[in-house]
């Protein structure tokens, strides 16, 4: 039996594809909500009021994609 026949190339790298490209976006959107965290931070010990709350909203908005994703993530596992 050759090997062709018992792995099926094109699935194995859709799945190899799928999962490169979900880490990359991953962990640049974490990257986002750090640099946000970091730069609002900044903003805050330097008492510039209001200077801040756009930094603090991509924290926020890359937190809730990173937890969305998570919650989905596990969702998938478990229907399997």
């Amino acid at each position: 039996m050759s090997l062709a026949t018992i792995v099926d190339w094109g699935a194995l790298g859709k799945v190899v594809l799928y999962s490169m490209v979900a880490a990359i976006g991953a962990a640049t959107v974490f990257s986002f909500a750090i640099v946000g965290v970091v730069r609002f931070d900044d903003c805050r010990r330097g008492a510039r009021a209001g200077s801040g709350i756009g930094w603090a909203g991509l924290a926020l908005i890359c937190g809730l994609i990173i937890a969305a994703v998570l919650v989905e993530a596990i969702i998938i596992m478990a229907s399997k």
